[in-house]
């Protein structure tokens, strides 16, 4: 008996354990996937439909059974009709009512599968109710997978993608846009909508994850994508604005590693689709100049990096020394006008660029491209204001500043017959471009130690630089920690930029130029505090009357801010991540432009500078434009347009024809590509 006991008891635990075990399968599949459910709700449907077919063994085709209504022998009385008879009452379980009369075992079973019908409907309802909840909650997470080819996809996200969106839409116009970004769906559609883009009727995929896993970079389908653009991003909205180059460089990685496997998978099939030298073209937004080696390392030399600390520092900077060198920018990055072109001019190989000067209609050759091979990748490189004598090689492409796209090289090139004009002696120099003695800066954020670098850069002597913001000790040591600026005095002092006994204080030390920065030192709005700040020092200094005021440049993060300050005292206002988007958005659908604009906008190389018109002409000379170019190119640097100061206000004038005379004024420039050199 004992024995029987101990049996009894291991036989309950093992079968225990068994439905255990089962019903921890079925809860597993339950909540795995869809499918199961649907797969158990019609293997009961089946089963019911079987149990209610046994009814021809009952009686189910007998004389009183088919004197009810809902019993028919049409085909005889067979297993179809008691399928049928079946079938009808488990899908529609008011068929009951129409057996009214058919002998008792009948109608139990009618009974039976009817109730079972009306359960299998009603799991039916709720799974289907189930399944669309879920998918919508999927396209809420945006969880799902993206299928397209040939689209635009944006890696990240941060306060300047809204800007950086719109500017893809207008240039990829028939391309769809996929935002990959650890955001929410909601965060990301409020600032595109801040900006005006309504999702409702542009190509815009927003996808919520992190771009630095492979596996989110196969669901927006980037291996099919024309253009993949990575901007610096940190994992939430705390981290912005702190070391935000870290995500971007392993979302390099891991998009370098997927492209050069698929790139391996086509030519082991013998596919020709993806060739190392093809595939997407890779576009990177670094924060700190410092981190564009170590991008391009990241991608074996792919991407094309551009710096906006490095950008947008020297714009400042550049703006203080040379007033309206912002328009000149704005102009240049202007798709609309024309812009900076790239093409192949078969007729222009072995002309030296001082004849090519004066042979191009609706442009100015500034440079050449060509595509240089390194480790297996073909990338393409670029020089800017070559030497008059460089001559085109075979092989190389011109690179345009044009007024549109119709670019036409005169064949054979023409040169310009020397008249034997000379440059106006004692004017090579501009007043305005006088060093500074003493700056002001107003604001804290990332920029700072570039801005003291390039301020450092440009001084001719000892300049004293007091800086006023909110900043705490740690994000001051953060930023200027082994850094170091011989011909910069810093003063750094904590204080309040909206205070007016402050700057009333700091205006009367005067200062040869004052730069209010988007102030991050304090969590709020930037643009709002600049704008503040901008407001009292124009009140304070119109109250004051100076000889000589400073020069104000102004950094703003939202252009659509700029309006607020028309008629205010700065002297320029830079959105920076308004041009550093335009720069992405162009080199996205032209690779080609990405060593362009990194020799135009990188420190310490090509620079673009406003010379003083009286140094090619004298005030109210007569001359022409092609006179202007020569006396460029005997200085070796290539005459871009003009700046013209008059009553309305001034016009920039970008590649006019050689055939245009001018009389410049006092306040006139003339706009060249030259060497920058740092003292």
């Amino acid at each position: 008996m004992a024995e029987e006991r101990r049996g009894s008891r291991a036989t309950r635990p093992l079968f225990g354990q068994g439905m255990a075990w089962f019903g921890y399968r079925i809860n597993r599949s339950l909540s795995t996937g869809s499918k199961f459910p649907f797969l158990m709700l019609a293997v009961g449907t089946l089963l019911l439909v079987l149990s209610g077919a046994q009814a021809i063994y009952l009686g189910l085709f007998s004389q009183d059974s088919l004197e009810a209504e809902g019993i028919d022998d049409r085909f005889g009385g067979g297993i179809f009709d008691s399928y049928w008879w079946s079938i009808k009452h488990v899908l529609d379980p008011g068929a009951f009512a129409e057996d009214y009369g058919a002998p008792v075992p009948v109608l139990i079973i009618s009974f039976a599968i009817s109730i079972g019908g009306l359960v299998v409907l009603g799991a039916l309802i709720g799974l289907i109710s189930a399944s669309i909840q879920q998918r919508l909650a999927r396209l809420e997470l945006g969880n799902t997978r993206v299928v397209e080819s040939d689209h635009v996809v944006l890696l990240g996200w941060g306060p300047s993608v809204p800007g950086l969106v719109r500017n893809l839409l207008r240039i990829h116009t028939s391309s769809t846009i996929v935002i990959l970004a650890p955001r929410e769906l909601q965060v990301m559609r409020e600032g595109l909508r801040r900006v005006g883009i309504d999702l409702r009727r542009r190509d815009v995929v927003l996808r919520s994850g992190i771009p630095s896993r492979r596996a989110e970079l196969e669901r927006v389908a980037v291996r099919r994508a024309s253009s993949v653009v990575v901007v610096a991003h940190a994992l939430d909205e705390e981290q912005e604005g702190v070391e935000t180059d870290v995500e971007a460089i392993k979302t390099l990685l891991v998009l370098e590693s997927l492209l050069r496997d698929a790139s391996e998978e086509s030519e082991a099939d013998g596919s020709k689709r993806m060739a190392a030298t093809q595939g997407p073209a890779i576009v990177c937004e670094i924060s700190k100049n410092e981190n564009s080696e170590i991008a391009k390392i990241a991608s074996r030399g792919r991407v094309s990096s551009v710096s906006t600390a490095d950008f947008a520092s020297r714009l400042l900077v550049q703006a203080a020394r040379q007033p309206g060198i912002v328009d000149v920018f704005e102009r240049i990055l202007n798709r609309d006008s024309g812009g900076i072109v790239v093409q192949s001019e078969p007729g222009a190989v072995g002309v030296a660029f001082s004849d090519l000067a004066h042979s191009v209609e609706n442009a100015v050759p500034i440079g050449v491209s060509w595509v240089e091979s390194a480790r297996g990748i073909e990338r393409n490189a670029a020089a800017l204001n070559p030497e008059p004598s460089y001559e085109v090689d075979e092989g190389e492409k011109l690179v345009f500043l044009a007024r549109n796209d119709a670019v036409l090289v005169r064949n054979p090139a023409q040169s310009w017959p020397a008249n034997g004009r000379v440059a106006v002696e004692g004017t090579a120099s501009d007043p305005s471009d006088r060093h500074f003695d003493s700056v002001l800066i107003l604001g804290w954020n990332s920029l700072i130690d570039e801005i003291f670098s390039e301020l450092n850069g440009h001084a001719t002597g000892r300049t004293k630089v007091t800086v006023i913001s909110n900043a705490s000790t740690d994000q001051m040591d953060r930023l200027l920690a082994d850094r170091d600026f011989p011909r910069l005095e810093l003063e750094i002092r904590r204080g309040d930029t909206v205070s007016r006994p402050l700057l009333a204080d700091l205006i009367d030390a005067d200062y040869d130029c004052i730069f209010t920065l988007a102030d991050e030192s304090d969590g709020d709005d930037p643009d709002a505090r600049s704008i503040m700040t901008l407001l009292l020092i124009g009140d304070i200094s119109a109250r004051r009357k100076r000889p000589r005021a400073p020069r104000v440049v102004v950094e703003l993060r939202d252009g659509r801010n700029r309006d607020l300050l028309e008629g205010s005292v700065a002297t320029s206002v830079v959105v920076s991540p308004d041009l550093v988007s335009v720069v992405m958005a162009q080199i996205s659908l032209q690779p080609v432009l990405g060593p362009v604009y990194r020799e135009l906008l990188s420190a310490g190389g090509i620079e673009i500078a406003l010379r003083p018109a009286t140094h090619y002409a004298n005030v109210d000379e007569s001359i022409l434009h092609a006179d202007v170019i020569s006396l460029g190119q005997s200085e070796f640097e290539t005459v871009l347009g003009v700046r013209l100061v008059r009553d309305k206000g001034a016009e920039v004038i970008l590649s006019p024809d050689a055939g245009q005379r001018w009389q410049f004024g006092e306040d006139d420039r003339v706009i060249v590509l030259s060497q920058q050199i740092y003292r």
